[in-house]
């Protein structure tokens, strides 16, 4: 439970940083908050990240390989809307189908 308290707060400092709720608003805070928490399995920072890696964000420049990396973290977690992103950025990097067919076997057992 630990982990997750901690996870969770990380992914909370993230959040604040990219709002900037009581803090300077900082890109490179943002993803330091979000992978921390994202590397201990939160699917919120994994999504948000993809998310981040996506589109981009002040000074912060897109990456659609980080971008797919992040969403695959979050999709193997069956959380949907990174399902949908991955599908999304899948596309975008002409990647096809592949990420979605492996994690499609991965959650058939």
């Amino acid at each position: 439970k630990e982990e997750h308290y901690s996870a969770e707060a990380q992914f909370q400092l993230g959040e604040m940083y990219y709002a900037g709720q009581g803090v300077k608003r900082s890109s490179a805070k943002t993803v330091k908050w979000y992978q921390r928490a994202a590397a201990l399995g939160h699917v919120h920072a994994q999504y948000s990240l993809g998310f981040l890696f996506e589109f981009g964000a002040q000074d912060f420049k897109p990456n659609l390989g980080a971008a797919a990396k992040f969403y695959y973290l979050a999709a193997g977690q069956g959380y949907g809307t990174a399902i949908n992103a991955l599908s999304r950025v899948s596309k975008r990097r002409n990647i096809g189908n592949r990420i979605i067919l492996s994690l499609t076997r991965n959650w058939k057992g």
